[in-house]
């Protein structure tokens, strides 16, 4: 759909409109109705017509480009990095759950150690839950059954550039 001009889906659109109305007019002359009756044919079929070619313009939408990740900021290679490690789509049809605060405000710890088993797709948190995690720099995403759990470094909340970069990276494309 991306090569495709952006006008051919408004003509697909008119021309099932243009068939729906064609269809109003044949089935006017063919079959003998009284006027309420002509009248509910009319505003059905041209209904129909309406929605189906909203449905027409609404499937062959442009679709949004996979984000383009910035090769110089660590927290956008770490969410790509978590995105490669999990099938294709998996990361998006997940929950996808922020945690956030300050630096040294204990979310590498808290989730290291939720008892939900926690797999780390990407960042440099430690491995064991045992071990005594250090202050994250970047970005830490784990995979917690059906959720995508990003925890991102304190010093991003400042910069207000690179945190809108980093939510169009966690947005899910348009279906």
């Amino acid at each position: 759909m991306a090569s495709r001009k952006p006008f051919v889906r408004w003509v697909i659109a008119a021309a099932v409109l243009l068939v729906f109305i064609l269809a109003i007019v044949l089935l006017e002359r063919s079959v003998t109705l009284d006027a309420l009756s002509t009248w509910g044919l009319r505003v059905g079929l041209l209904l129909l017509g309406l929605i189906l070619a909203g449905a027409i313009l609404w499937y062959l939408r442009p679709q949004d480009a996979e984000p383009v990740h910035d090769t110089g900021d660590d927290v956008l290679l770490a969410i790509g990095a978590a995105r490669a490690r999990l099938p294709r789509g998996a990361f998006f049809n997940r929950a996808m759950v922020l945690v956030l605060g300050p630096e040294g405000g204990a979310k590498t710890t808290m989730i290291a150690r939720s008892g939900g088993d926690p797999e780390l797709l990407a960042g440099d948190a430690p491995s064991a839950s045992t071990d005594a995690p250090t202050s994250t720099k970047t970005a830490n995403v784990w995979a917690l059954h059906q959720a995508v759990v990003t925890e991102l470094g304190g010093t991003l909340l400042t910069d207000a550039a690179r945190w809108a970069k980093v939510v169009r990276a966690l947005r899910a494309p348009r279906v």
